[in-house]
C-alpha cells in the first residue's frame, strides 16, 4: 500500500511540476507578416515612408525597375533627412513603417524600451545592404589616412560593432523576446510560483507516513 501510494503521489507531482514549469516558460509564438522588403510590398497593409536626402533614398528614386522602383512608386510619403529617430512614434500611433539605417532603429528601440519598459517595433530581420559607418573629411585632408589607420583595426576587431550593440542593449531584449508585451527574458522562478506543487508534495508525504505507520501498528497488535 505504502509503495502503491508512493508511486501515485510521485505522478501527481511529476505531471503538476512539469505542467507549471510549462506554462511558466512557455513563450508565444508570433507570426511576423513582415521580415523583407518582398514581404512589404505583398502584404499590402502597411504604408511606408522613405528617409529624404539619403544614399538609400536616392537608391530607390534612380531605379527603373525592380522592387526599388516598386517600393519607390507606391511609398506613403517622406520623413525628413536624419528623422529616423524623431519619427519613431509614426510607427507606434500611425502604424507605418519606415525604410532607413539599423542603427537609428536600434537606437530607437533602446530609448523608447527605456522610457516605457515595453517593446512596440519591429526590425526586419533580411536588410536592404551591408553598409558601414563612415566618416567625411575634406578632399585631401591631411588626418584622413591617420584617422583610417587607427579606424581601420578597431573596425575589423569588432570593436565599434561591439559598442553600437552594447550602447542599444534594450533594442536587442525586444527583439529576442519578439512576441512578449513586455521586454523581459523568461521569468526567474521563485518557491512561490510551485508552492501547490510543493504543498502536495508534503501532504503526499504526510499521508504516505499515516499508510505506513499504520500498517505497522496493525502488524504491532497482531502480534
Amino acid at each position: 500500500m505504502f509503495l502503491g501510494t508512493w508511486l501515485i503521489v510521485s505522478f501527481i507531482i511529476d505531471t503538476a511540476y512539469v505542467g507549471i514549469l510549462t506554462s511558466i516558460l512557455a513563450v508565444p509564438k508570433v507570426t511576423t507578416p513582415v521580415d523583407s522588403l518582398e514581404d512589404l510590398l505583398s502584404y499590402g497593409k502597411i504604408p511606408w515612408l522613405l528617409e529624404e536626402g539619403t544614399s538609400l533614398h536616392q537608391m530607390m528614386e534612380e531605379a527603373q525597375e525592380g522592387i526599388y522602383k516598386e517600393v519607390n512608386d507606391r511609398k506613403a510619403g517622406l520623413v525628413y533627412s536624419g528623422s529616423c529617430y524623431i519619427s519613431r512614434a509614426m510607427v507606434r500611433i500611425q502604424r507605418v513603417a519606415i525604410i532607413c539605417d539599423i542603427l537609428a532603429m536600434r537606437k530607437a528601440i533602446h530609448d523608447d524600451f527605456s522610457q516605457t519598459g515595453e517593446c512596440f517595433y519591429h526590425i526586419a530581420r533580411n536588410p536592404l545592404f551591408q553598409a558601414s559607418i563612415a566618416y567625411a573629411f575634406p578632399k585631401g585632408s591631411p588626418i584622413t589616412e591617420e584617422f583610417n589607420r587607427w579606424l581601420t583595426p578597431l573596425k575589423e576587431s569588432g570593436v565599434i560593432n561591439k559598442q553600437v550593440l552594447e550602447s542599444t542593449s534594450n533594442a536587442t531584449t525586444c527583439l529576442s523576446n519578439k512576441g512578449q508585451g513586455q521586454g523581459q527574458g523568461n521569468p526567474v522562478l521563485v518557491f512561490m510560483d510551485l508552492a501547490g506543487t510543493f504543498l502536495l508534495w508534503l501532504g503526499a508525504l504526510f499521508l504516505s507516513l499515516l499508510f505506513f505507520l499504520g500498517e505497522i501498528g496493525t502488524r504491532y497488535l497482531e502480534r
